[in-house]
């Protein structure tokens, strides 16, 4: 059942355990798999792989041949997942901000007052030679309908900038 390479999850926790994702691992998945260190690995868009993986470790049910997860059995047997397609932004990206405190989130990198970085496509049309993008996105760009669809939340409340959220004025 899974990996039981290593002694302790992160941090000495036994038993968690250590998924990594991301543009390199996404590039990289079976050399970053082949890690000691790493139980797991969820490649290209790994939102679903992400929920998929933890649900079947939570039942613990053998996770081989999970869409883009990547992950060396004990017995030092490596599992390469197939892709996925790409996710429907109208369906995604809009998280339900009711569970964080947006707050948190708050920052002043970008425009030099208060904001708030929201994805709203993902991908680039372009050609650069040196980018990632190539390999991870297929050079493709999509972005969200106008008005960012249902989302995740699935239900009809304000768009974020709407909302008040405790502490956080307008």
């Amino acid at each position: 059942m899974g990996p039981a390479r290593r002694q302790s999850g992160p941090r000495g926790r036994p038993g968690v355990p250590l998924i990594w994702g991301g543009v390199h691992p996404s590039l990289l998945p079976l050399e970053t798999a082949a890690h000691p260190l790493v139980d797991f690995v969820v490649w290209g868009e790994g939102e679903p792989a992400l929920v998929d993986l933890l649900d079947a470790l939570r039942h613990e049910r053998e996770p081989k041949g999970l869409g883009a997860v990547t992950f060396m059995d004990a017995h030092g047997e490596m599992h390469h997942g197939p892709p996925r397609p790409f996710m429907r932004l109208d369906e995604t990206l809009i998280p339900d901000y009711d569970l964080v405190d947006i707050g948190d989130y708050i920052t002043t990198q970008t425009l030099g007052v208060r904001d708030l970085a929201v994805t709203t496509s993902r991908g680039c049309p372009s050609r650069c030679s040196f980018c990632y993008n190539l390999a991870f996105a297929n050079r493709r760009w999509r972005a969200q309908p106008r008005g960012g669809g249902g989302g995740a939340r699935g239900d009809d409340r304000p768009p974020l900038r709407d909302q008040r959220h405790p502490g956080q004025g307008r």
